[in-house]
């Protein structure tokens, strides 16, 4: 069975006051890509005003853009998975760090039946390369891709999940994670 995952983060990397108390790393599971890709597509020519270096983001479109989203996603056979991480304000952990160690926790949950991961690229390769390294996790990133999501659709599908369930859990909104809550595993 062809499955393909697609993977971001919602929440600042920053650790003072301030910064989000969490950090949400969220998945979209598939065998249909190809949906999500023309969901995306579909919005970003009707909402023009909303490109943002050249791709859609949650938190820069307005609600009804969000809404519309996140119910074609509902309507659609994904399934969403997220990992919770509360931030420690005290500096001791590097956040970057930790970062892979969550997302590698996370890939590993995802089952054997994946055939393909896209992770949104937030690091250069070399710096990715050697956190991965020293945290001795090549086996878990080895077959992960990590493209930029202006090139992949399917990872701005996943930034409006991963806003909706941020919303939920650091400002206690629920109406957008209300709409995908029937996707969520």
């Amino acid at each position: 069975m062809a499955k393909y995952v697609y993977i971001d983060e919602s929440g600042d990397f920053g650790q003072s006051e301030g910064s989000s108390k969490h950090l949400i790393i969220t998945s979209i599971s598939t065998d249909n890509t190809r949906r999500l890709e023309k969901l995306m597509k579909k919005i970003w020519r009707a909402k023009p005003q909303f490109h943002v270096l050249g791709e859609l983001h949650a938190h820069a479109v307005d609600d009804r853009t969000r809404r519309k989203v996140l119910h074609e996603i509902s309507e659609s056979d994904c399934v969403v998975e997220f990992t919770v991480y509360e931030k420690k304000i005290d500096g001791s952990v590097r956040l970057d760090t930790q970062y892979y160690r969550i997302l590698a926790t996370h890939i590993g949950a995802l089952g054997n039946e994946v055939k393909v991961i896209v992770v949104d690229r937030r690091d250069t390769v070399a710096k990715r390369e050697k956190i991965i390294s020293n945290l001795k996790l090549e086996d878990v990133f080895d077959n992960v891709e990590f493209r930029m999501s202006h090139e992949t659709p399917q990872l701005q599908a996943v930034d409006f999940v991963s806003w909706a369930i941020y919303n939920k859990i650091e400002l206690g909104v629920v109406e957008f994670y209300q709409l995908i809550e029937g996707r969520i595993r």
